[in-house]
């Protein structure tokens, strides 16, 4: 992993050389002799890259960004319960819960604050393992940062009677895995970009939104976390130990908890287990959400060639499965 800002034709460092692109081929006396362009093709797509990017800061110190409009909209957007809810990830470390923005806000937020431009690119690949890079310029300030993920081309599955093994993805799950650090490592570049003002308040908002939700019809909240918990194997006993209440008393603040917990199973970042662990494991001092220190997002999907620890300005969500079921569980209802 590593930051860098610099102008904006640093972004140049994200493009990706395509090899076996198409050559031309020039007749000679001895016969036909091919000429490789690829070199070529890559000058001039690096040129055009170039043309846009500087097109865009143009437009971009011509049309600035409002602050003040930009938080109005974001904030706007939290007070969306769809939005809200798909906001947050939470992850169980050292007898604690972790919390964090996931790239859906993330993406969001970027998206509001304007003038930007980001991306993912696969930086190097071989048999065993692959490279990833994430990428964000801001185009009013000139600040360019890129986040670095190396991984091994492994998924853990689950087999009948719950024994797990590491096996080689096929070219879909391969995808997947990709996609998915690549979400973590383009999420820790975003937040590295974005005012901590602007986060901190926006995903309080969230959380104040998914409060209100829940109260407004608890019983019918309830029903919904349970039929959730229960795609995933957790039964309503499991979930009374873990409260260490009946399940009818369960308030608004604990199902916003439960929504939290039962997305970062879904989404291979915790295991059940893990919670239940702790719930009874001694407390460890952690970075808090806005507190722009140091935390990791995710479990690591499979055994890493490299670190994928994922440093960023706050703790986020979404991470590779390590675990695949033959059935997925859906998405979390309510």
């Amino acid at each position: 992993m590593h930051i860098r800002s610099n102008s904006p034709v640093a972004v140049q460092g994200a493009a990706i050389p395509i090899p076996g692109e198409a050559g031309s081929f020039e007749d000679t006396a001895l016969g036909i002799r091919q000429s490789d362009s690829a070199e070529l093709s890559v000058a001039s797509a690096q040129a055009e890259e170039t043309a846009l990017i500087q097109s865009a800061v143009v437009a971009a110190h011509r049309f600035p960004r409002d602050e003040d409009r930009v938080g109005r909209r974001l904030h706007a957007a939290c007070e969306r319960p769809s939005f809200a809810q798909e906001a947050e990830w939470s992850f169980p470390r050292g007898g604690e819960t972790v919390r964090g923005p996931s790239i859906y806000f993330a993406r969001e937020a970027l998206r509001i604050w304007g003038n930007t431009r980001s991306g993912i690119a696969v930086v190097r690949d071989d048999k065993s393992s692959r490279k990833i890079r994430a990428w964000v310029l801001d185009l009013e300030d000139n600040n360019y940062i890129s986040r670095e993920a190396e991984f091994a081309k492994l998924i853990q599955r689950r087999r009948k009677g719950g024994q797990t093994q590491w096996v080689t993805p096929d070219e879909r799950d391969l995808r997947e895995l990709t996609n998915r650090l690549g979400a973590i490592e383009l999420r820790n570049a975003i937040l590295s970009i974005l005012p901590s003002y602007l986060v901190d308040e926006a995903i309080e908002r969230c959380q104040t939104t998914v409060r209100k939700a829940a109260s407004s019809n608890v019983e019918a909240a309830r029903d919904r976390i349970l039929g959730s918990f229960a795609k995933i194997n957790v039964s309503r006993q499991d979930l009374e130990q873990y409260l260490g209440h009946a399940w009818e008393t369960t308030s608004a603040d604990e199902l916003a908890e439960l929504r939290g917990v039962g997305k970062s199973i879904i989404d291979g970042n915790s295991t059940w287990a893990e919670y239940v662990r702790s719930r009874t494991a001694v407390p460890s001092v952690g970075p808090s959400p806005g507190s722009g220190e140091v935390a990791d997002g995710a479990s690591p999907a499979a055994p890493s060639t490299g670190s994928l620890k994922s440093p960023f300005a706050k703790p986020v969500d979404a991470g590779p499965s390590p675990v695949a079921d033959d059935d997925e569980p859906g998405p979390l209802d309510g």
